[in-house]
């Protein structure tokens, strides 16, 4: 049991380490900007100011 609880705390150790946690909020602010960029720009801008281009808009913005 003791051998088992030391392996799981390296491994929460390892998790803290600086570079880990570099990647982590990198990965996070990109998928925030792209989910934040589609939402609020593609929508109400398409919706606005396309009209008949919507479909095609909508398609470039989610991929």
């Amino acid at each position: 049991m003791p051998q088992i609880l030391e392996h799981f705390y390296c491994l929460n150790f390892k998790l803290f380490e600086p570079k880990i946690i570099q990647t982590i909020l990198l990965s996070s602010i990109f998928s925030l900007h792209f989910f934040i960029f589609g939402v609020f720009f593609s929508y109400p801008h398409y919706s606005i100011f396309l009209g008949e281009n919507k479909e095609k808009i909508n398609f470039f913005y989610l991929f």
